[in-house]
This record gives structure tokens, sequence and C-alpha cells, in this order.
């Protein structure tokens, strides 16, 4: 029996379905969405901003209630916001307690994180699969080295683990894909939500800028007119006379940290993201097909029959 133009056959399956595996991205992670992670760092880095606000008001407070001994201090005393803000102890755990306050918020944030941790479970099973059909490769090639009445067939066992391992991914595109299909309109409804509530909370944050930016400009007027006398006479000459050019650094710092709060994440754009990403993972997957992996599947099944000299079955009839 000639067994060569059988081996190409199988030599060419194995072509066409690397092909196909490689159109999709051989690195699994580098298709799953980014958004979800990159949404909790963001949400996580706009609490710290907002805690530092707070916690960068109070300590200018104090320390403009100490230069002028108690006789001056940040924004209205009378203000709400003022006296809310000075009584807080904890300004971290204070702007987290507030976020996890906000049942719909935390809610919605549980269903964006569980599937992501879902899509990362998915890949991670693949991951641990190939290398167990790697393992099993490389017994296949060594009963195959090591028995000489099998050496004719060398050829067409060798390919083996990479069929297996191929066949797995197109498995793992395939449930990537539809776990993306099935999230589509519950995603949808979580970032709605998420939409909705975010104005509220990101009031919280809006306001302690207001008031920390409040205070700096106090901190610096007070600095800056402690050598007039009529304001002396009123709040204590307890420091000295500010040179130009401490005033103008002074300046400069309140300008650098005022630019780097003003630098906080876009989380609109980032729940955008999230179903974009979403999309583009259902596109995707679906070039994979199951009718593309029950074609593949009947060529190396053909193949391997021709190659071990076995008849290939007829195909079943469809009324059976």
């Amino acid at each position: 029996m000639c067994l060569s133009a059988p081996k190409r056959l199988w030599a060419v399956t194995i072509s066409a379905a690397s092909v196909a595996l490689s159109s999709c991205g051989g690195d699994l992670t580098k298709i799953l969405p980014l958004a979800p992670g990159a949404l909790a760092t963001g949400v996580s880095r706009f609490q710290d901003t907002e805690s530092t606000l707070i916690a960068e008001f109070q300590n200018d407070d104090r320390t403009l209630r100490y230069l002028s001994q108690g006789r001056y201090s940040c924004g209205y005393p009378t203000d709400p916001e003022v006296k809310k803000t000075t009584r807080i102890k904890n300004p971290k755990r204070y702007v987290v307690e507030r976020y996890e306050a906000n049942s719909v918020w935390t809610a919605s944030v549980a269903v964006i994180k569980a599937y992501s941790d879902y899509l990362q479970e998915i890949v991670d099973s693949d991951t641990a699969d190939q290398a167990t059909i790697k393992e099993l490769a490389g017994a296949v090639s060594a009963v195959v080295t090591k028995v000489p009445a099998t050496a004719p067939y060398g050829p067409a066992v060798a390919p083996v683990g990479t069929l297996i391992g191929d066949f797995r991914r197109y498995a793992t595109f395939g449930q990537l894909g539809e776990t993306a299909k099935i999230m589509d309109r519950p995603l949808r409804i979580a970032v709605a939500r998420l939409e909705s509530e975010y104005p509220t909370l990101q009031g919280g944050q809006q306001a302690a800028f207001r008031l920390w930016d409040e205070c700096a400009v106090d901190k610096l007027n007070y600095l800056l007119q402690v050598s007039n006398p009529s304001f002396a006479a009123t709040y204590g000459p307890n420091v000295g006379q500010s040179s130009g050019i401490e005033l103008a650094k002074a300046y400069e710092a309140y300008q650098v940290k005022r630019h780097e709060f003003r630098q906080t994440p876009d989380i609109k754009q980032l729940l955008d993201d999230i179903l974009t990403q979403n999309e583009k993972l259902q596109k995707d997957s679906s070039k994979v097909t199951a009718q593309s992996l029950f074609n593949a599947g009947k060529d190396v099944v053909a193949a391997a029959e021709a190659a071990y000299g076995v008849a290939s079955k007829p195909a079943a009839s469809a009324s059976r």
C-alpha cells in the first residue's frame, strides 16, 4: 500500500486547521475584554482621588487654623458640606462605603466582574488542557519511535497533539463567543444602571474638589495678606511675610495638584468599552463556527483512515 498520498492529505488538514485558528489568535488572553478590569481600576482611582481630596482639605484646614490661632479656617463654618467633611475620620473608608451603600451600583458591578472572571476561567481551563494534550502527544510519539512495527505510521500519528490541541482551541473559542452572546443583554442592563447612578457618585468627588480648591486658595490668600495691618489685626500676624519667590512656589505647587486632581478616569468611556469589546468577542469567536469544526473533523477522520489503510465509512443518512 502506498501511504505517501494519505500522509500529504493529513498534512494539508493540519495546515488548514492551524490557519483557521491562527486567524482568531493563538493567545486567547489577547481576545479577552479588558474593559471590565479597566473599569474596576478606574473606579478605584476615582475613589482614591476623592478620598485624597478630602484628606488634603482637612490638612489645609488644620494648617490654616494653626497659622491663624483658630481665627481663620477654610470655607464658611456654617456650610453643611464643610462641617461634614471636616468630621470624616477615615476618608478612604468613607468613600468606599458610600459606593457600597448604593445597591444598584454594587449589583451592576458584580455582574461585570463575574462575567470577566468566568471568561478568564475558560481561558485558564484551555491553557491547562493544552499542557495535558502536549504530554499526550509526547507519549504517542515515544511509542511510535520505540516500536519498530509502528514506524510506517509515524508521519500519520505525529500531528496528534496539534490536531487535538486545535480542536480544544476551537471549542474554547466557541465557549467564549456563546458566553459573550448570552451575556450581551445582562451587560447592557448593568452598564445602563451604572451610567444612571454614576452622576450621583461623581457628585461626591466634585464636592470634595470644590472644598479642597477653595481651602487651598484660602491658605494662599492668608499667606499673601499676613503683612496687611488691617488683616493682621483681625486674624493675627502669626507668620512672617512671605517673599515673592516663596509665594510663587506655593502657588505653582497648588496648580500642579489642581491639575493632577482633574486627571480622573473617564468612567463613561470605560462603560462603553465593555459593550464594544463584548460585541467584538462575539464577532471574533463566530469565525470558528460549529460547521467548520464538523467539516475539519471529517477531513481528519478521512485522512487517518486512509493513512492506516482503513476504508472510510459512508456518511449516515439524514433520515436516520
